[in-house]
């Protein structure tokens, strides 16, 4: 026992949970390595940024921070309604995608439930499970994406819950919408599918699916959305999910309140109205990733079909170190050995210059290591 008694006041569980370790930041870098400029590719921040609308609607709710914000998110669920054709009680607001996930561990898996979803993906996931004292049930993605084949076979009594990540996180790839409902139709109807589509407005030009249709069809799905990637609101940490009034209700039991500032609100409100930038920023999106795509062929790297604002690249050489040397160099990635994928780093698309200065460091680091 340590000396502070911890491993006996705290749940054993909660103990064991890895935190999330986040992409490097780039003051950090800078402290430790001296190094004064950073291009900074880990996050998946969006460098094309927010709706000048959206940043100014923040500027002034400032003005007002000394009040509490609508809990209910009232003005952004009904402009949500809106812009999708339902009703507002379809929707529940929360501190980006995450907090809803967390909302719907708490609300869904009981000590001994299955979590089931593709691997790898979001790390989240995992959290969730070993959060309620579930099981995390993890398929192997087939071809970078997740083999929902594989994983309605995986289904158990004791699955509550099944996660979708769609595009996912970290290989870019998609699945279909007849592979989606076709999943579906092979489920109980009490498990829960969770449609995590945080980067569903990159998508284009694709049978992706339509969650709101399956809601309205009564499936028992429920869709999450974020304002934090395409829209460019990461720092604003505000996202919804999207599901049957009687499921939203049920997990809104849980939501703490006041968890999403006004300042946020009010962002994400004037940034679905902008749907101009929205567009523009996917097309910078897509620009971007035939920039890298266009080096990593030239560089002899074989890479993940993305339908994101990053690009999951297989270099060949131990990707822990590669990330360090790129760091020397002043560019920061993702390395994806906690993933199982050793070789492999994720890179988010930055500016045509940001990319530019990343695909030089990484010639020059696969030179030196090979």
């Amino acid at each position: 026992m340590n000396e502070c008694g911890v491993d006996r006041t705290c749940r054993e569980n909660v103990l064991a949970i890895q935190p999330y370790v986040p992409g490097k930041p780039i003051d950090e870098c800078k402290r430790e390595l001296g190094i004064e400029h950073f291009v900074k590719l880990a996050s998946n921040e969006n460098p094309f940024g927010a709706s000048p609308a959206a940043k100014a609607a923040m500027v002034a709710m400032v003005a007002e921070c000394h009040m509490y914000p609508d809990g209910g998110s009232y003005v952004l669920r009904h402009a949500l309604a809106s812009h999708m054709d339902l009703s507002a009680d379809h929707f529940l607001i929360g501190c980006g995608c995450a907090e809803i996930l967390n909302m719907l561990a708490e609300t869904v898996l009981e000590p001994g439930d299955e979590l089931l979803y593709g691997w790898p993906s979001f790390s989240t996931y995992e959290f969730m499970a070993n959060l309620m004292k579930a099981r995390s049930v993890q398929v192997p993605l087939m071809d970078f994406a997740f083999d929902l084949d594989a994983m309605a076979e995986a289904v158990t009594s004791k699955t509550k819950m099944v996660i979708i990540c769609n595009p996912n996180n970290p290989t870019g790839t998609v699945v279909d919408a007849t592979s989606v409902e076709r999943f579906l139709d092979r489920m109980p109807e009490e498990l829960l599918v969770v449609l995590d589509e945080a980067y569903a407005e990159y998508v284009h030009d694709f049978d992706y699916p339509d969650s709101r249709k399956l809601i309205l069809e009564g499936r028992n799905v429920i869709s999450l959305r974020t304002f934090s990637k395409a829209y460019g609101l990461a720092g604003a940490r505000i996202g919804y999910s999207v599901a049957r009034p009687a499921l939203t209700e049920a997990v809104n039991k849980v939501r703490q309140p006041f968890n999403v500032s006004s300042i946020a609100q009010a962002g994400a409100v004037a940034a679905l109205a902008d749907q101009e930038h929205l567009r523009a920023s996917v097309q910078f999106a897509d620009k971007g990733r035939a920039q890298l795509y266009e080096a990593f062929t030239a560089m002899g790297l074989a890479y993940a079909p993305s339908w994101t604002n990053f690009v999951l690249v297989d270099i060949g050489i131990d990707a822990a170190k590669a990330f360090d040397e790129l760091l020397q160099r002043g560019v920061i990635v993702r390395p994806q050995t906690s993933c199982g994928l050793p070789t492999h780093l994720r890179v988010t698309v930055g500016t045509p210059e940001e990319n530019v200065v990343f695909v030089e460091a990484l010639k020059d680091v696969l030179a030196a290591m090979r």
